[in-house]
């Protein structure tokens, strides 16, 4: 599914996506609407940075 598809079917999207940030990487849940706008959460859990193992 992609945006056209969520504009024209009134559906939502969401998932999961990997932010990088001055503290480090957050696990974050973005929310995307049909119109276009869209929210985020700062999930609790976080990722294990990979490169430093």
């Amino acid at each position: 599914m992609d945006a056209a598809n969520s504009k024209n079917k009134n559906t939502v999207i969401t998932g999961s996506i990997l932010l990088e940030t001055d503290a480090g990487f957050q696990n974050t849940l973005i929310w995307m609407r049909p119109d276009g706008n869209y929210e985020t959460y700062a999930k609790r859990h976080v990722f294990l940075d990979w490169r430093r193992t």
